[in-house]
């Protein structure tokens, strides 16, 4: 599903993703607290970034903690500063994945999630986007 996702978001581009610059994936966020992630949203960004790299792109791992980019082992990794264009020269990328979740419905045991995931050029401008849900899973992996 997350593989499909990231293979739209390309197709879905009104930019060219240059597949010689590298781009940064970051962790899927709660809507409702943006300095939230889960497991299914961490997991999911691991998914993503793994595709867009079988794709041809060049992802940059972010594991190490960095300034301007958070990264909390529990949390995953967020870009903290609204000036994308300097994190973009800072570590020489062409934009970011970025992507929020919110928690539909509960259907007995499970709900349906809604996922927006984007990319971000480092001039703040979304030049791709694909919203997709992951029906029945378990609530409690994304909080």
């Amino acid at each position: 599903m997350h593989e499909i996702a990231a293979d739209n978001l390309l197709q879905n581009c009104s930019v060219v993703i240059e597949d010689d610059q590298p781009i940064i994936v970051t962790s899927l966020v709660d809507i409702d607290e943006m300095g939230k992630s889960s497991t299914l949203g961490r997991i999911s960004s691991e998914i993503i970034a793994g595709r867009l790299s079988q794709q041809g792109l060049k992802v940059q791992e972010i594991k190490m903690s960095q300034s301007n980019i958070f990264v909390s082992e529990a949390e995953g990794e967020f870009i903290l500063s609204r000036n994308l264009h300097q994190i973009g020269e800072k570590y020489d990328v062409q934009g970011f994945v970025v992507g929020t979740y919110a928690i539909g419905k509960y259907h007995r045991n499970d709900v349906d999630v809604f996922i927006a995931l984007r990319f971000v050029n480092t001039e703040d401008i979304i030049a791709c986007a694909y919203n997709y849900a992951v029906p029945g899973t378990d609530p409690e992996l994304w909080w």
